[in-house]
């Protein structure tokens, strides 16, 4: 189904559906690539548990993705996996960009330059964790029909122009989200688990006023853990249900 995420974005809108942080996956036939991805964003009940608590402790916190395969054009590349730093920005994503920006671009601004290189970021395969609520979002929203009627069949190497919308905005919803929030690499999954066996101090300190706070602060701080346990629970076993380890 093209556009699946677009639709279900827009089916949200529809249904009055809210949300705060929004998961994005899909399949992946890539073992090497799928796991690079799913590991560090949904790996465990642990590692769903431990974003949703930095998206809720961080409110600059706007989107994260695979360490491994989040990089910004200005930034470091080193880090990234298979090669593909030479391909985030290169003509063909130039041309790509430009496309959806001309779909996108804020009403009332003359011409049609893209936002600052500055702020372009790539998270390549689109699977990411992503605040709701912010401008990608209510730029995005009314132009989905237009985006779905561009899209096409999507193969891996596809730069035909039925692919563009889905590897434009592979490019533009981070940039978007950057040019506002903090665009994060997710951590490895060691150093997730480390930091959940022994906190950082910030999050020492709100815990102990959680329990020395007033029945009132102590009863809204546990109806908040209870429901981001269980948000990270469903994730991380949904996460397994569709890509089962071996």
């Amino acid at each position: 189904m093209r556009g699946i995420f677009l639709q279900q974005l827009l089916l949200a809108r529809e249904l009055s559906l809210e949300s705060d942080v929004i998961f994005k996956l899909h399949t992946k036939k890539r073992k090497a690539w799928r796991d690079l991805m799913i590991e560090p964003l949904c790996g465990s009940v642990q590692v769903v548990q431990s974003i949703l608590q930095q998206f809720e402790s961080d409110r600059m916190l706007g989107m994260m993705g695979p360490t491994n395969l989040t990089w910004r054009k200005e930034g470091p590349t080193e880090h990234v996996a298979f090669d593909l730093a030479k391909f985030g920005f290169d003509p063909d994503a130039l041309r790509e960009m430009n496309f959806v920006w001309s779909l996108l671009k804020p009403p009332g601004q003359a011409g049609n330059e893209l936002p600052p290189a500055a702020a372009w970021t790539i998270i390549a395969g689109s699977f990411y964790w992503i605040r709701a609520g912010l401008t990608w979002e209510e730029q995005i929203l009314p132009m989905i029909p237009r985006l779905l009627d561009t899209m096409g069949p999507y193969h891996t190497g596809c730069h035909a122009s039925g692919c563009s919308a889905a590897l434009g905005l592979e490019r533009l919803i981070p940039t978007l989200v950057a040019l506002e929030r903090r665009v994060a690499a997710a951590p490895a999954v060691p150093a997730v688990w480390a930091s959940l066996a022994s906190p950082p101090a910030a999050a020492r300190r709100k815990e102990e006023k959680e329990r020395t706070g007033s029945g009132e602060e102590r009863q809204g701080a546990g109806e908040r853990k209870k429901k981001r346990g269980l948000a990270a629970e469903v994730a991380g076993e949904r996460c397994q249900d569709v890509f089962p380890k071996k």
